[in-house]
């Protein structure tokens, strides 16, 4: 499973990071995209300009692996997963069984414990939101954290996808350029976890 798994690593998720000055991994697009979009806002292609490659590697359980390679061939790398303690709630909202819920809480917990150990971080089933020096964590997620914390991202979204008759809905390209647009400032938790990944 290992071999297996570095082989798709390597060759797919992580060929541009191979070769970069640093890499950000994150579970998935959106969060790509949006770091991309914070970059932007200084220049346009600013992080790719310095070389930095930010990795979507599709789940939390992908990140130490993808982690461990980078770092074996010394690419700074920097990491970046979601907590999901808001995974309850959106849950019962979907009405699914308490059964089912039970399982996912389970899951999550030890996924989180995993990751944290992983990090030598002190381990929590739901841990809050952290920056530490090798790792940040939301404690939900990045649609709950930009909710809560940039309204301006938020309205530039909706903006977004009426001029352009979207669903813009883990659409890349949309999520980075509604992030340029944005008015106010970024998130202070966004910046302080941009300046790690920097290795400033």
């Amino acid at each position: 499973m290992v071999d297996r798994r570095l082989d798709h690593n390597v060759a797919d998720q992580l060929a541009i990071a191979l070769f970069a000055n640093r890499a950000f991994l994150v579970e998935g697009t959106t969060e790509s995209a949006v770091f991309y979009g914070i970059g932007d806002r200084t220049s346009p292609g600013a992080l790719e300009a310095a070389g930095i490659s930010i990795v979507p590697v599709g789940s939390k359980t992908s990140i130490p692996l993808a982690h461990a390679i980078l770092k074996s061939i010394g690419v700074p790398v920097y990491a970046l997963f979601d907590a999901d303690g808001g995974f309850e709630v959106r849950a019962k909202a979907k009405n699914k069984k308490q059964d089912d819920i039970d399982r996912e809480r389970k899951n999550h917990a030890v996924e989180n414990r995993r990751l944290m150990r992983y990090f030598g971080l002190p381990e929590e089933d739901f841990p809050p939101a952290t920056i530490s020096e090798v790792a940040a964590i939301f404690d939900d997620h990045l649609e709950a954290f930009l909710s809560a914390n940039w309204d301006e991202w938020i309205s530039a979204c909706n903006i977004i996808e009426t001029d352009a008759g979207i669903n813009l809905a883990k659409n890349q390209l949309a999520y980075r350029t509604a992030t340029l647009r944005s008015g106010g400032e970024v998130p202070e938790m966004l910046a302080q976890i941009l300046v790690k990944v920097e290795g400033k």
